[in-house]
């Protein structure tokens, strides 16, 4: 009796597991997050026009300003026509995802990629078990956070702590069946930005001095 339900719970986890990976080989890599949405469709659209990208949290977003940094690097003989792919709340680890994330769209011209070094592998708890934080994580990003957090000279009970945070989000993430509304919204209402969430700004480049 107990071997047959654990075959059985066995059999639900995989398929469960199975229903989940397919439902994510849909979903953009960015679809949990409205702002990143915004500014990777953009960039997928756009990228020939850019040799350089910025990624980052909101320092680089919102204090990043293309424009002046190119005619900067103009002045100085550099070639630079740069897009600021920064998104509030994303520290190393998510940068390391978006990276791998911009590296497959397609841009010949792409020479230049910069990333924020200053941020730190903790985030906000308050974070967890939204789409925006659990749509990206990864084995990868898991492992990344475990090896940047062993390096820190933080209490080891913090540094434990926030590596079961990261495990348990990607785990959530291999069965993200809470996840599917969103995804559903995602691509009922993607091309609908008052009913999405979603904000096509007119200026994608904020300048705060």
């Amino acid at each position: 009796m107990t071997k047959k339900i654990i075959r059985n719970i066995a059999i639900l986890v995989g398929v469960l597991w199975i229903l989940s990976f397919i439902t994510k080989l849909t979903m953009p890599f960015y679809w949990g997050d409205s702002t990143q949405t915004v500014k990777y469709e953009y960039y997928a659209k756009n990228s020939e026009n850019y040799n350089a990208v910025y990624l980052g949290g909101s320092l680089e977003y919102r204090h990043i300003n293309p424009t002046i940094i190119d005619s900067v690097a103009k002045l100085n003989g550099i070639d630079l026509h740069s897009f600021n792919l920064g998104v509030d709340g994303h520290g190393i680890i998510q940068q390391a995802e978006d990276l791998d994330g911009l590296l497959k769209i397609r841009n010949p011209n792409l020479k230049y990629v910069f990333l924020s070094l200053s941020s730190e592998p903790y985030f906000f708890v308050a974070n967890m078990h939204t789409s925006k934080w659990t749509s990206w994580q990864s084995i990868s990003s898991v492992t990344n956070a475990t090896k940047i957090l062993a390096t820190l000279d933080d209490n080891p009970k913090k540094r434990l702590k926030y590596a079961g945070l990261y495990s348990m989000s990607w785990i959530e993430n291999m069965f993200n069946i809470a996840l599917v509304p969103d995804m559903i919204s995602f691509y009922v209402n993607k091309d609908k930005p008052g009913e999405s969430g979603l904000v096509h700004p007119i200026f994608l480049y904020i300048n705060r001095d």
